[in-house]
Formats: structure tokens, C-alpha cells, sequence
């Protein structure tokens, strides 16, 4: 059975779309999971009257804390064998995912992919990349590649995780941060051993005017940071394997050329702050597999972190 928490939080314009697409599921083997975190808006109610109506539903009903907190909360009270994340205001867009979840269960992650839906025009965007041809080869090998293809997404909401590998292991999600999937997603596959690749799109990932990555805060920016340092000073102990390492430095070079172009997009004043850890964390990008690190990094060599991020900003603008 497949548990399908959904955190919710003043979400009554997208929920419904969000819930619907799950109950259409051609496999009825799943429990939904609506955990309202303390919403001001009709969410509660609506999440409420989906529970009245169909028995695979529960809700749960908590103070605000964040979509963390939400998660969490969640994950303790699921009773499948996998669980599977989604944003309330994200949607299934194939009747058939979770058929095609079950055929592809018995690894410890799934892995399948997503398309951008645009909130504005309800327009779906074409898929960026693939998982073909990486095979089904040794696990860290396939992590690899994915990297190097820029087919690795640390999200929570685009895989299924077996759930034995989330107690056994007492992963959460870190309520203190903003950023808290690129934190959780080594958690997951430093304790995992096997995944499986589904090379088809089921997430439709909203894109709204007001959302964290349109508009990055500060906040943000000091999670980013300190969830990169972090990771590095684990890369490097010796509880980590040469394997891990790499999947872990390599994947930690992409996060840290995307910072860079979130950074850029930071008005407030207080980035300027972080340059200093910024510039020390331009150590990762010599671990790039992928294009864009690899790109980032010639830059970086040649003009150093204030060109870098003003050559950033204006490619960002023109793409």
C-alpha cells in the first residue's frame, strides 16, 4: 500500500485539483494523508469533507508549522509500505502512476519525473530531461549518472520511498529550514541501496508569481548555505565511503551554481553578508559532473565571485 501525505496550508483554490487527481487512480490500494497546518482559509473544510466522503482519506488538523512540521507529522501516522510526498497545490497528471509505482516497487526509491505547470496560462512545459539509457546498473553508479545527465532532483514530491527506510533510519524533514528537501534528499539516499528509474512525467509542478522560487528570500539564502556546509563537512568524514562522497560532492556542485543564481535574484541588502561563505563554498563546483556546474566553474576560475554572479544575473534575465 502507497501512503500519500499531502501538507496543506490555505491552499482551498488548488486542493481539490491536488485530491481529485489521486482518488481518479486506476489502483485503489493507497491512503491520503491531509495534514492541515493550521490554514486560514477554507483547506481545513475542504480537506474534511474529502474525509466524510471516502474512507482512504484521513486528515489531520495542527497548529502552523511549516510544510516540515506538516510532513513529519504525517509520516508518523502512514501505514504504507511506501510513501509518497505531494504539495497540495501540485497535481497526478496519469490515472495510471501508482499501477505503474506498484510494478516498480521492491527498491528503496523510486525515482520519476516531472513538468511545470504554469498557474497562469495552465500550460504544461515539455520535460528537461530523461532517465534513459542509465539501465539498472549498481546503485551508486546509477546516482552518478543521473548527476551527470542533470537528472537528479533532490524534491521530495518526485519519488516513492519505502517507508521502512525512512523509520528505520528516524529520517525528517528539518523543521527549521526553508529549504529542508536538498537537506533531507542525503539522508535518504545515504540510507538506501537499490532505486529504480520510471522515465515518464506523473507530477505536474505548479508554478505561481509568489512562489520560494520566483522570488527567493534571505531566509533561504542562509539555508542554502548552511545546508551545503554542512553536507561538505559530511562528505568529507570518514563515515562516508569514496562512493558516497562523490554522489554527495557532485550533487552539491549543482546546488551551489543554482545558489549563485539565486542569489542574484536576493534584493535584500543582507546577501552581501554571506559572500565571504559564498566564495569558500566555490571549492565544490571542482566536483561538477553536469553541465552548469562545470560551466559555472570555468567562469568562476576566470573572473572570481563578483563577475560570476553579475554574469549570472544577466544570463538569467535573457533566458
Amino acid at each position: 500500500m502507497f501512503s500519500i501525505i499531502i501538507p496543506c496550508y490555505n491552499v482551498e483554490k488548488y486542493l481539490a485539483e491536488c485530491v481529485d487527481s489521486i482518488l481518479a487512480q486506476t489502483v485503489g490500494t493507497f491512503e491520503v494523508i491531509l495534514v492541515n497546518d493550521g490554514s486560514k482559509d477554507g483547506t481545513g473544510a475542504i480537506c474534511d469533507a474529502y474525509a466524510a466522503k471516502d474512507s482512504r482519506i484521513r486528515v489531520i488538523h495542527k497548529e502552523n508549522g511549516g510544510q516540515s512540521s506538516a510532513r513529519n507529522m504525517g509520516t508518523a501516522v502512514a501505514k504504507g509500505d511506501y510513501i509518497i510526498y505531494i504539495d497540495s497545490d501540485d497535481f497526478i497528471m496519469d490515472r495510471d502512476f501508482l499501477q505503474k509505482m506498484t510494478e516498480a516497487a521492491g527498491p528503496d526509491i523510486i525515482f520519476y519525473k516531472h513538468k511545470k505547470f504554469d498557474d497562469e496560462t495552465k500550460q504544461l512545459s515539455s520535460c528537461t530531461y530523461s532517465f534513459a539509457g542509465f539501465g539498472e546498473g549498481a546503485y551508486f553508479d546509477t546516482l552518478k549518472a543521473m548527476i551527470a545527465a542533470d537528472a537528479f532532483y533532490g524534491m521530495a514530491w518526485n519519488k516513492c520511498i519505502k517507508a521502512s527506510v525512512i523509520r528505520d533510519n528516524n529520517i525528517r524533514f528539518d523543521e527549521s529550514l526553508s529549504c529542508e528537501d536538498m537537506d533531507w534528499i542525503y539522508y535518504v539516499i545515504l540510507s538506501s541501496s537499490s532505486l529504480t528509474l520510471v522515465d515518464e512525467p506523473f507530477v505536474a509542478y505548479r508554478q505561481r508569481a509568489n512562489s520560494v522560487t520566483s522570488a527567493p528570500k534571505f531566509k533561504s539564502l542562509q539555508d542554502f548555505v548552511l545546508i551545503l556546509e554542512k553536507w561538505y563537512e559530511k562528505a568529507q568524514s570518514s563515515d562516508c565511503t569514496p562512493q558516497q562522497k562523490q554522489i554527495v560532492l557532485s550533487s552539491l556542485a549543482k546546488y551551489y551554481s543554482n545558489l549563485l543564481i539565486a542569489y542574484t535574484r536576493i534584493k535584500d541588502k543582507r546577501k552581501h553578508t554571506y559572500n565571504r561563505r559564498l566564495k569558500k563554498l566555490s571549492r565544490l563546483l571542482q566536483f561538477g559532473l553536469s553541465k552548469r556546474p562545470r560551466l559555472v566553474g570555468k567562469i568562476y576560475r576566470l573572473a572570481g565571485f563578483k563577475l560570476t554572479t553579475t554574469a549570472l544575473k544577466v544570463l538569467d534575465r535573457v533566458k
